[in-house]
């Protein structure tokens, strides 16, 4: 049978590299342990952290830069969150906090924290420089993958869950990578949208367009006006799950594939605890 393969290109440069793998292979069998370790630095079970500063944003929110108590963060991706838990007299509650900013910032993590009425937003909120937290993490699947969601996107998010949003957007114009992006930022006035300016500077001389847009004028009308050739882009979504419902249904009247709609709802939960 003749040998088909070995007409691909570049067939003998890497069986040349193959060969030469074999030839100069080191027996890891030595080496017991050292992948659990490799494993545990990039994704820790706990990070230690020591906030470094806090900004007071718009709408009572504050985003917490975060430090690594050792001197060290495991690297994440644009999107991702890590998650925190917080224990009272009453309940456990775990929550998704998503960092704002960009991957290409090693040395600490910005995350956003609203009021949103948890215990865990309301123990963060309350944190000042030199406090120490922990979480697990990072995780998540809310990533920008370019090569198989093309040059061309939409987020459309609220204010409170604007963080994912901005961490993508700040990774994608700091590798000044060659895609188009339209944000649409729904909130009630456009003047106290969280990360308004820090959103607008993003859009300044790169491919970002952003659009504050008030919850009744997020409609198929509005979206045609803002988007042209619909079917071009991808689409992202991130907000609470009704907000999130009703969005997919406006940008589904654009006749968009199910599959190039990304949805986040940012997890929480909280377990009661039985009194004694």
């Amino acid at each position: 049978m003749k040998k088909f393969y070995k007409n691909f290109d570049n067939y003998y440069d890497m069986k040349a590299e193959i060969d030469e793998f074999w030839r100069l292979g080191v027996d890891h069998r030595n080496e017991k342990g050292e992948v659990e370790k490799t494993v545990n630095k990039y994704h820790p079970e706990r990070i230690n952290y020591v906030v470094r500063d806090v900004t007071n944003e718009t709408n009572g929110a504050k985003t917490i830069r975060l430090g690594g108590k050792n001197g060290y963060l495991p690297p994440f991706l644009a999107g991702q969150f890590v998650l925190f838990t917080i224990k009272t007299a009453d309940s456990v509650a775990t929550k998704a906090v998503y960092m704002a900013s960009s991957p290409t910032e090693r040395g600490y993590y910005d995350v956003l924290i609203t009021k949103d009425g948890d215990p865990v937003a309301d123990k963060l909120a309350s944190v000042q420089i030199g406090d120490e937290l922990q979480s697990s993490g990072p995780f998540g699947h809310f990533n920008y993958k370019p090569l198989f969601q093309g040059k061309k996107l939409v987020f459309v998010t609220s204010e409170n869950t604007v963080a994912p949003v901005t961490s993508i957007v700040a990774d994608e114009v700091a590798k000044k990578a060659n895609v188009t992006i339209e944000i649409i930022d729904i909130s009630a006035d456009e003047n106290s949208a969280i990360y308004h300016d820090h959103l607008t500077k993003l859009a300044e001389n790169s491919n970002v367009n952003v659009t504050f847009v008030t919850p009744n004028t997020f409609t198929l009308k509005a979206l045609q006006t803002m988007i042209t050739i619909p079917e071009q882009y991808r689409y992202f979504l991130v907000g609470n799950k009704d907000n999130v419902s009703d969005w997919k249904k406006e940008i589904s009247g654009l006749e968009i594939k199910d599959n190039h709609i990304k949805v986040e709802v940012p997890y929480i939960t909280i377990k009661e605890l039985a009194s004694v």
